[in-house]
């Protein structure tokens, strides 16, 4: 399985960033396309393969690692398109962070 650490977007922030992404992905002529509804994340790492028998205890390592991270309100920038060569791969947002709340 391809893995990667993420979050899942609360609701209001998927609908404001597919608001945003929206005329980048019809600008795009199909090259594009979005990603499934529910399913709008931010990637903090990506693991690559993964055995399935390992799924697990690397969901417990993460879980064990980030127990005492921090989180933090996020501003999203303006969208932009990704490009591997001459194909558009990716459309991305930038986020600024605007303060580091510990979780408890």
């Amino acid at each position: 399985m391809r893995a990667f650490v993420g979050t899942l977007l609360a609701e209001a922030d998927a609908a404001t960033i597919k608001a945003a992404t929206t005329p980048l992905l019809e600008a795009g002529a199909g090259r594009l396309r979005a990603v499934a509804e529910g399913t709008l994340h931010l990637t903090y790492a990506f693991l690559g393969e993964l055995p399935e028998a390992s799924v697990d205890a690397a969901a417990g390592a993460i879980e064990h690692a980030t127990r005492d991270v921090w989180t933090t309100p996020v501003t999203f920038g303006a969208p932009q398109v990704l490009y591997g060569g001459r194909e558009a791969r990716l459309v991305l947002l930038h986020v600024a962070v605007q303060r580091w709340i510990r979780r408890r």
